[in-house]
């Protein structure tokens, strides 16, 4: 639950504290907009250890069997590579990856938020049938640079009900590759790291991608299904800050770990 609280102690701070932000402008449509980026910084740096304790992660990867062929030198050789048993181990961090902004107009909140989550190391097991040569068990070991995801969120003040109106995958870093636990030749070798590169960019980034949004929409969800209990949480939030103009983060901080302790059971 308390990934839950993290997300309402961000609106808390959307709703309550705009004020506060020094970067504001009006455009004009007339809809107030602002810099978040300090807080934001702040805010992602729970990110991480909220996706080890919520079980998140390590995930569970799907399997896949690729069917190939290769010409080494003048013989041809099929074959299928299993991949199984894999899982995405760890997410290093989640940080910032561009300009963060806050727009209000008529009762309605807006949060666009680029960030990108670091080094995420994977495990799989491999299994590889040559035609002619025979099986090949093994596995599989690195990690991915980043992902940069795009996310856009949407507040109805009205009655404290939240929307997730866009979250996509913008760009993905270096997919790093090695692989253990049987001596291949060289072609074979590479033709694994080949087939994993291929599966990872084509299918895994999409898996997690999904993954990674049904979990943030579930738990918006659950704070739209206890919205009255959670804007209770977001009003002592944001009474709690009122003396303070800009709000400095560390004590924003403070009274997130307070309310969290009170509102427990929430």
């Amino acid at each position: 639950m308390e990934y839950h609280l993290v997300f309402v102690a961000l609106l808390a701070l959307t709703i309550g504290q705009v004020h506060g932000t020094k970067e504001i402008h009006w455009d004009e449509r007339n809809v107030q907009r602002a810099s978040m980026n300090e807080y934001m910084d702040y805010v992602l740096t729970y990110m991480a250890p909220i996706f080890r304790s919520s079980g998140l992660i390590p995930m569970t990867l799907p399997d896949t069997s690729i069917g190939w062929e290769a010409q080494p030198i003048w013989i041809t050789y099929g074959g299928i590579i299993d991949l199984y048993n894999g899982r995405l181990l760890d997410i290093d961090n989640v940080n910032r990856a561009g300009d963060c902004f806050l727009s209000y107009n008529r009762q309605m909140l807006r949060m666009e938020i680029r960030s990108r989550l670091t080094r995420m190391p994977y495990h799989y097991d491999y299994e590889t049938r040559v035609m002619g040569l025979g099986i090949f068990r093994g596995w599989v070991e690195g990690h991915m640079e980043d992902m940069v995801i795009d996310k856009d969120f949407l507040l109805d003040m009205f009655d404290f009900f939240v929307f997730m109106q866009y979250f996509r995958v913008m760009s993905i870093g270096d997919i790093h590759v090695r692989v253990r636990g049987n001596i291949l030749t060289d072609w074979l070798a590479n033709l694994t790291i080949d087939l994993v590169i291929f599966f990872f960019e084509n299918t895994i980034v999409q898996f997690v991608s999904d993954t990674l949004q049904q979990f943030i929409q579930e738990t918006i969800d659950e704070i739209n299904a206890n919205r009255v209990r959670f804007a209770e949480v977001a009003q002592a939030l944001t009474d709690s800050m009122q003396n303070s103009d800009p709000i400095p983060v560390e004590k924003y901080g403070e009274n997130v770990v307070r309310l969290v302790q009170k509102y427990v059971n929430v």
